[in-house]
């Protein structure tokens, strides 16, 4: 029994060091699909209440992530290894990436399965860990672990309260030169240079859970059911402790080591199996005789396969050698097939722009010429004809009829110049008398309104004849003209005076006397400017005329010979230009290959296939290289995994040598184990029996398969979805606990990456081990 409770505390002390690792076997999950790792990482203040909590959750799917559902109570959550994020109903998440692996953290606020109250007393007084600082005297230290995940469940007939059980190391570390004489019951105290650790396994609320039930044979067990664990020691100017603590749960080493089975009804079978192991135990006896004996053999045929390995090795070396060579050539290939694009591709631009300027701008030039040159041929045709009926004029009539001309042309110009002028000349002088008038009727207008006739008349007759004076004396208007306006003007003064538009009246009557009286005769002054240049009419006529003494139309009769023989020259010219154009052009059929823009068009065609070609050609020869590349790859993949395997058989070889000296110290051992189970079977089985008929188990079998049901359904802490492997981790530290000896929150995004490398410093977890082993 005691080797059964030594067994029992390595099993417990290792399932507690689990939570450090990656995967640990924790309860029975499905093995397909998604996996959830869940690590809680809590930072805790001096006196064991939550700070901080965050938690990091690791996703695997061998597949990728298509929609794949999730569920979390976290907030803030953020992917820490990439910019995917979920879409997010709730606590219900959808994670979608082509990535094996998510990594995300959050936080919570939420309970943690397991709490910690931690107190301190110094002299038997009570003390917070701030004041603790630089104190001295006898120092104990209490953590009262709680079990938050209990419940009341029926067992064997009565009420029980069963709690999930989780696995609790709890780890203090105490400096050298503060702590001394340090004592912890049910703990290990391990120290060196400059720290000294003490280091406890507790189980949380399992003294309720298994109270009175544990056989006396078990009771040792019941020394690492603990709630609280205390630390005494003597400080001197203290320095205040840290503290770590991991729990998670594992009941699948715990149940099979503590498999209480109803020995009472089962003693028959296990004499049963004890005679099966006698049995067995003779005939691995033989077997092993047997065994060693076909060891010789095996090593023979294992050389040959070794020789065969190193021919396989040699060929795999020329497969290596030949895919480089391919590889070389395909890389070759590549560049050419390159470079030929490269041609074709410049060939269809030039080919492309030929085409298109010359049915950008040759075409159109040719079609343009070609409806000149029609319309050219017809005016000349036409022109042709028009000079064929052309006849030279008589120089001497000619004469005579362009001065008749040019006389009448310039008595008609001089004789409507001379008009224009003169009326131009008399509306001046009406309207400058106009202006003189109403000047006058001002001046007289005070007058005639007092009613004074003779004063109006006075001083209009006046005002006018000073006006009009300087009309006269230039000649742009008679004495008698004058007089007639200055006389009507008086009258009307003298008659308006008194009424009550006299002002009016009397410049109505003289602006009528100017209209009336004062004309001008445009003809008249024109016939008089006419007959006044009459010498410069016969000078323009004899000027015009003597332009026709030096005209020979015998010079007239030879340019038109000229020009009939242009006119056949410009034929026979028009004709080479149709031709020309034909070669260039043909209008009804633009992709004639026998004119210069089809052959071009035809080109710009074959310039584009030849280029898709050679594109063609070169995704060819690229997937060649790519497709040699790989075969290159694999054949050194190939090559260096003989190698490999070629080292790994020679050791192998050498194995078997020694697993044939084996064989013997084998058979030898079956031999002992024989006789050890002859003498298990008189000696063992009594004692059991002895110990079933006394033994009640059947309550302790309800509350470990309880247990069991209770661990494996606490796989999440802030939840996961349906059919997904999960599993739970949770990390406490006090705040200020030394960063060589502990992994921090801040560190857990890079060690997701690398599970294998999350553990705490090797040399803290390495001294926890050392207490129990």
């Amino acid at each position: 029994m005691k080797k059964l409770l030594q067994k029992t505390t390595a099993v417990l002390v290792s399932a507690a060091l689990a939570v450090t690792c990656a995967l640990p076997a924790f309860a029975e999950q499905p093995t397909e699909g998604v996996t959830k790792d869940e690590n809680v990482f809590l930072i805790l203040n001096p006196d064991g209440s939550v700070s901080e909590q965050i938690v990091s959750d690791w996703l695997h799917s061998d597949t990728g992530f298509d929609a794949a559902a999730d569920r979390s109570t976290l907030s803030g959550i953020t992917n820490l290894k990439s910019d995917v994020l979920p879409a997010q109903d709730g606590e219900n998440l959808t994670w979608t990436t082509e990535d094996n692996d998510i990594y995300y953290q959050g936080t919570t606020t939420q309970t943690p399965p397991v709490t910690v109250d931690i107190t301190y007393t110094l002299d038997g007084r009570s003390i917070t860990a701030d004041a603790l600082a630089g104190k001295s005297g006898h120092l104990v230290m209490r953590l009262a672990l709680t079990n938050n995940e209990g419940q009341e469940m029926e067992i064997a007939g009565s009420r029980r309260k069963v709690y999930t059980p989780f696995f609790t190391v709890a780890a203090a570390t105490l400096p050298t030169g503060s702590y001394t004489n340090i004592a912890a019951q049910h703990g290990t105290v391990q120290t060196d240079a400059k720290t000294q650790l003490v280091c406890f396994l507790a189980m949380p609320g399992m003294a309720e859970t298994f109270g009175g039930l544990l056989p006396e044979a078990l009771s040792g067990l019941e020394d690492y059911m603990l709630d609280e664990l205390v630390i005494e020691a003597d400080v001197k100017d203290c320095t205040p402790p840290a503290f770590m603590l991991a729990a998670a749960t594992s009941m699948d080493q715990l149940t099979s080591e503590l498999d209480i089975p109803d020995l009472s009804g089962q003693m028959s079978q296990l004499e049963d199996a004890t005679a099966q192991l006698q049995s067995g135990a003779a005939t691995l006896h033989e077997a092993t005789g047997t065994l060693q004996s076909k060891m010789d053999e095996f090593a023979a045929s294992y050389a040959t396969f070794d020789t065969g390995l190193d021919n396989a090795l040699s060929g795999a070396q020329q497969v290596q050698s030949g895919a480089q060579n391919l590889l070389d050539g395909a890389k070759s290939l590549d560049n050419g097939t390159q470079q030929l694009a490269d041609g074709t591709q410049q060939l269809n631009s030039g080919a492309q722009q030929l085409a298109g300027r010359l049915n950008g701008t040759l075409v159109p030039a040719l079609e343009g010429a070609a409806a000149q040159q029609a319309a050219l041929q017809q005016q000349m045709d036409a022109l042709a004809d028009q000079l064929g009926h052309v006849q030279l004029p008589d120089v001497d009539a000619l004469k005579k009829q362009l001065g008749a001309g040019v006389g009448q042309v310039f008595d008609g110009a001089a004789q409507g110049a001379a008009k224009a002028a003169a009326q131009s000349v008399g509306d001046a002088v009406k309207s400058g008398a106009l202006l003189a008038a109403d000047a006058a009727v001002a001046q007289a207008a005070p007058a005639a309104a007092q009613g004074v006739a003779s004063k109006a008349a006075q001083d209009v007759s006046s005002a006018l004849a000073a006006a009009l004076q300087p009309y006269v004396d230039s000649g742009k208007m008679t004495s008698d003209e004058m007089n007639a306006v200055i006389a009507e003007a008086a009258g009307a003064a003298q008659g308006a005076a008194a009424k009550v538009d006299a002002a009016g009246m009397v410049q109505g009557a003289v602006d009528k006397a100017v209209t009336g009286n004062v004309t001008v005769d445009a003809d008249a002054a024109a016939g008089q400017i006419v007959a006044a240049m009459a010498p410069e009419k016969e000078a323009a006529v004899n000027q015009v005329t003597a332009a026709l003494n030096g005209l020979d139309t015998a010079a007239l009769k030879a340019m038109l010979l000229q020009f009939q023989q242009l006119s056949g020259d410009a034929q026979t010219m028009m004709g080479s230009v149709k031709s020309l154009t034909d070669a260039l052009y043909n209008a009804d059929a633009p992709s004639d290959q026998n004119t210069v823009v089809g052959a071009a068009g035809a080109l710009a065609a074959g310039a584009q296939s030849a280029q898709d070609g050679a594109s063609s050609l070169r995704d060819g020869a690229a997937q060649l290289t790519a497709g040699a590349a790989q075969l290159s790859n694999g054949a050194s993949s190939l090559s260096a995994g003989l190698t490999q395997l070629s080292g790994a058989s020679k050791t192998v070889r050498d194995a078997i040598g020694q697993f044939r000296t084996g064989a013997g110290s084998l058979n030898d051992g079956a031999a002992q184990l024989q006789d050890g189970l002859d003498t298990y079977a008189s000696q063992a089985i009594g004692k059991l029996t002895e110990l079933a008929g006394s033994a009640d188990t059947s309550a302790l079998q309800d509350v470990l398969k309880a247990l069991e049901t209770r661990a494996q359904s606490y796989t999440s802490y802030t939840g996961s979805a349906d059919g997904v492997r999960a599993n739970v981790k949770f990390v406490m530290k006090t705040a200020g606990l030394p960063e060589e000896e502990t992994t921090s929150s801040s560190d857990t995004e890079d060690s997701e990456a690398a599970p294998q490398d999350k553990t705490p410093d090797a040399s803290f977890w390495d001294r926890v081990k050392n207490l129990f082993s």
